[in-house]
């Protein structure tokens, strides 16, 4: 529920590994996905629901990579996930087993 940017390392084998995964309950509202920002308190969610919103920052980080590009394929493909990822409806994001399978055949 607080995916973004600057918890994510790329590892010397170049993997990326999540940081500050501490638990302490916060959210960056930047990161939220849209259903969430009228919820007082995101994080007493469904499970399913949690797991939308993460899907949903993690395209927004892949539409902000696909910016950062130079590549105009990687580009183009980044922007392709985000926008599937990030679509209005929570239910018709792709799951992350998707998102992830997309990436290894790039």
């Amino acid at each position: 529920m607080d995916l973004k940017p600057s918890k994510v390392l790329i590892s010397a084998e170049s993997n990326a590994v999540l940081s500050d995964v501490s638990g302490i309950g916060g959210t960056t509202r930047d990161y939220l996905a849209p259903e969430m920002l009228d919820i007082p308190y995101p994080l007493a969610e469904s499970k399913e629901s949690r797991i939308c919103n993460d899907i949903w920052a993690l395209g927004k980080m892949f539409m902000e990579m696909g910016h950062a590009s130079s590549n105009d394929i990687e580009k183009q493909q980044l922007k392709s996930i985000a926008q599937d990822a990030t679509v209005d409806n929570p239910r018709s994001r792709p799951s992350l087993h998707d998102i992830a399978s997309f990436l290894s055949n790039i």
